[in-house]
């Protein structure tokens, strides 16, 4: 795989999850409003999100040096696609229950 391949990949990982981490802060009114959840309470979807992005980032450092970007970046970008849809059906604070 070329070199510029795994670096667009790279930046694609990048620019996925920053836009991930930025949106929250745009569209949390609208889902406290949704969903009748103070938006004081949605700091711990926002802590569940990182929480999750911090173990996603020190798992993913380890399958990438040990199986390479090739087999690595792949399936990461996929499973944070997958997560982060999963995580918009989360409708309640208290047992993050999905619809």
């Amino acid at each position: 795989m070329s070199r510029w391949i795994v670096l667009a990949i790279a930046w694609v990982a990048l620019l996925l999850s920053f836009l991930d981490r930025l949106a929250w802060s745009a569209v949390a009114p609208s889902v406290s409003a949704a969903n009748g959840i103070p938006l004081a309470a949605l700091g711990s979807f926002a802590s569940a999100f990182f929480g999750g992005y911090v173990v996603s980032n020190l798992v993913g450092g380890v399958v990438v040096d040990r199986l390479g970007s090739r087999l690595g970046m792949g399936p990461a970008l996929v499973l944070l696609g997958v997560f982060t849809f999963g995580f918009s059906f989360i409708v309640s604070v208290p047992s993050l229950h999905s619809s």
